[in-house]
């Protein structure tokens, strides 16, 4: 198959760690014989940051949009400023279908360029745009529009499939998915060693998070858990990989709790990195608001690493026992979850969905999405 990719979540000079979970699977779609174009919108002030990395050869286009207004017509402003570069792509590569991860605007303007060319869409929802963007009526209604004119319907995991169903995706053409994990990397390893050329005690204690540090990852969450009975009384060195607009508030909160010396933030770490640090931890924490199914934790059970995380989303599908999930936004309960896991150690699970059966449900769906248009 040609196939046409769009979407913001994906690598590029000003955010090299962005979406490489969609890096990973274009290469996974390429390494199974199909070519692919991909076609990055990218917020209009980011080409103001200073370039951090390369990409691959992805078109990345610059779109304009008022910020924080308007979130329901942001599918117009996106067209506006894509459409040139989508129908260029469009006329020389004419792909045999259109595949958008971000329902909305991404996946909005990849139905009206399907529309436009007759070609079947495919759309992939991630997490917040089924379960915080419709919270707003107006967005809702236009990913409902979004959800009932594709052709097919990727969810991770059945919790949003549901939700998918509940705004308008038609059953039978929404399919659950799981990205997987490459068992080649993320396995479990010497954690002796990893300590050691991470500069970690051997003898500590590590709980490992992971994430951008933004409100809907709940760090700030488990900054009030571990300043907390009975978390606080267990002996634990707390290692952060992630940046974000709330670095500083956290990093005060922590002085203010007496736990800036038992806390490292290590900035953000490149995808090949992680599993040295999953092999060094003794638990992750996931205090998210809103998920989908986080690949972060499937990564770390992959390399053994057991978790605790918030019940969002399809997080309690991957879960192997209830008692590793907690109400999000309830530091009480993660306080109490993190002090039983590190007295307890839970095994994590020798099997874990891999990324090849993710890809695989993904070309199938990219050809149901060419069955149901012809």
């Amino acid at each position: 198959m040609r196939i046409l990719f769009l979407s913001n979540l994906y690598p590029t000079p000003w955010h090299p760690g962005r979406g490489v979970f969609n890096l990973h699977l274009v290469e996974g779609l390429r390494g199974s014989g199909h070519d692919v174009r991909v076609v990055v919108p990218i917020d209009w002030r980011d080409r103001r940051r200073p370039v951090e990395g390369t990409a691959d050869d992805a078109r990345v286009v610059g779109w304009f949009h008022p910020p924080g207004i308007l979130h329901a017509h942001w599918d117009r402003f996106m067209w506006r400023s894509l459409r040139g570069a989508l129908r260029d792509e469009a006329a020389r590569f004419a792909p045999d279908v259109i595949c958008a991860n971000w329902l909305h605007p991404d996946g909005a303007v990849a139905v009206r360029l399907g529309r436009e060319i007759d070609r079947p869409v495919a759309v992939i929802a991630g997490g917040s745009d089924l379960l915080i963007l419709p919270k707003r009526a107006a967005r809702g209604a236009a990913i409902g529009t979004v959800l009932r004119a594709a052709d097919a319907v990727l969810t991770h995991g059945h919790h949003l499939r549901q939700a998918a169903i509940d705004l308008g995706a038609t059953p039978e053409r929404t399919i659950a998915f799981y990205r997987g994990v490459d068992r080649t990397r993320f396995t479990p390893g010497d954690r002796a060693a990893a300590r050691a050329h991470l500069g970690l005690a051997p003898d500590t204690t590590v709980l490992l998070s992971v994430g951008n540090l933004v409100p809907v990852k709940g760090i700030d969450v488990l900054v009030d858990a571990l300043a907390s009975d009975p978390a606080r009384q267990a002996a634990w060195q707390w290692v952060h990989i992630g940046e974000g607009a709330q670095r500083e508030e956290l990093g005060r909160r922590l002085r203010d709790a007496g736990l800036a010396d038992r806390t490292t933030f290590v900035g953000r770490q490149p995808n090949a990195a992680l599993p040295e640090w999953y092999r060094a931890a003794d638990l992750l924490v996931l205090p998210s608001r809103s998920e989908g199914v986080p690949n972060v934790l499937m990564e770390a059970m992959a390399c053994g690493l057991p978790f605790v995380a918030s019940a969002v989303g399809g997080v309690p599908e991957i879960a192997p026992d209830p008692s590793w999930c907690v109400p999000p936004d309830d530091p009480a309960a993660l306080s109490v979850a993190v002090a039983a896991a590190l007295a307890g150690r839970p095994v994590a699970p020798a099997h874990v969905p891999d990324r090849e059966t993710g890809l695989q449900t993904v070309i199938g769906a990219l050809e149901l999405a060419r069955a149901v248009a012809a």
